[in-house]
């Protein structure tokens, strides 16, 4: 029943169907557009490691031979580029990108994810060219993220020269928050005894909104350190970020406060969330 309550919590948070990559998640959920990463977990693949040349081998192989000219890229995008090897905490995400994504595209994808799930967990994220051109005006967190920090594994570097507007940031950010807030506290309402899952599975999608305010309050870019960002916010922003980094100690040491320690947590958690989605209410930016 634990595992059931567990898993149920999961998706109730993450208002998800299935397991996917980032960006289809939008188009799952009513209110958010989460990032969560690879949980590798329990899968076989930890009895032989799998370095990332390997994986980027298998990908370019299986995918040059059965998509031929229709595939554009491969990339891999996120925190851990430097890292070869896979590993439970990985944040490798892979991005396949298209000319053009018909019905049999997606039966070829789909025959191949089975092996690279079973092999690797793994789900890359496919997109077309015409996806990236015509979206990264509404996409602007999402594609700033890729853009920031990714290495092009084979073909076209699409990323290298695109233009990304961020005229709809703040509103993305704005949206990203309010619509994160409101999916937490409904979970809590399901689960209210998960306080510390529902805090551990939700911080790293409010982490990367707060990446974004940084960068519209022109104090980010691809230099800035992940272990930075909570320290500038602090600076900038009328919020208590104390709480924040209590919930990163307790998650990179894996401890388990009480009860007590728990209410408390998840208060403060709330409220210093809600002061920031108020801050950014208020927000005006000036076009440079």
């Amino acid at each position: 029943m634990g595992l059931l309550q567990n898993n149920r919590n999961k998706r109730i948070l993450q208002n998800e169907l299935l397991p996917c990559p980032d960006i289809f998640r939008f188009f799952l959920s009513k209110v958010h557009f989460a990032t969560i990463p690879i949980n590798l977990k329990g899968t076989h693949m930890f009895r032989k490691k799998k370095t990332l040349p390997d994986i980027k081998k298998t990908l370019i192989n299986e995918l040059q031979s059965t998509l031929q000219d229709n595939l554009v890229s491969i990339l891999i995008y996120g925190k851990d580029l430097n890292h070869q090897y896979l590993s439970q905490r990985s944040k490798h995400k892979f991005l396949i990108i298209l000319n053009n994504l018909t019905k049999i595209d997606l039966d070829i994808l789909a025959n191949l994810q089975k092996s690279w799930i079973k092999k690797y967990n793994l789900y890359p994220l496919i997109l077309t060219k015409s996806d990236i051109y015509t979206s990264s005006d509404i996409f602007p967190i999402e594609f700033l993220d890729i853009k920031d920090s990714y290495e092009l594994v084979w073909g076209e570097d699409i990323f290298k020269d695109l233009k990304i507007p961020i005229d709809n940031l703040r509103t993305q950010c704005e949206f990203n928050l309010k619509g994160k807030i409101i999916v937490l506290r409904q979970a809590y309402l399901a689960t209210p005894n998960k306080q510390l899952s529902l805090i551990k599975e939700s911080y790293p999608a409010f982490l990367l909104v707060f990446r974004n305010i940084l960068r519209l309050l022109n104090i980010l870019d691809h230099h800035t350190a992940e272990d930075s960002i909570l320290e500038k916010i602090g600076q900038k922003i009328p919020m208590d970020i104390s709480v924040f980094k209590e919930i990163e100690a307790i998650i990179e040491k894996n401890t388990l406060p009480n009860k007590y320690e728990k209410d408390i947590l998840f208060n403060s958690y709330l409220q210093q969330l809600n002061a920031l989605s108020e801050y950014i209410d208020k927000l005006e930016i000036t076009k440079s």
